[in-house]
């Protein structure tokens, strides 16, 4: 497999613009971060906030919204996984192999 960019940026755009439009409503005390990591020919990619929090209802895989259907689609044509930690703000764990 070969990994685009493209995609890989696509995602992070999705990931980073939806937490800048949404978790923040009401705060001041705003914190956004973007890691990855390379083990073994694995990246994680994770983009946190500490913001409002995601419902557990929203989900990548039947969301109404087309950033995070979008973001689905991308991580699975990388042949990747993405899941959503909701503690202390809301965490996306993007995982992939190289």
């Amino acid at each position: 497999m070969t990994l685009s960019l493209g995609r890989l940026g696509i995602i992070l755009n999705e990931l980073i613009s939806n937490a800048m439009k949404s978790a923040f409503d009401g705060r001041e005390d705003c914190l956004l971060s973007v890691t990855a990591t390379l083990k073994d020919n694995r990246v994680t990619l994770i983009v946190a906030d500490n913001g409002n929090g995601l419902p557990e209802s929203v989900n990548p895989k039947s969301s109404d919204g087309f950033g995070l259907q979008l973001v689905d689609m991308l991580v699975q044509q990388i042949q990747g996984g993405v899941r959503i930690e909701r503690s202390n703000g809301t965490r996306f764990i993007v995982e992939f192999g190289i």
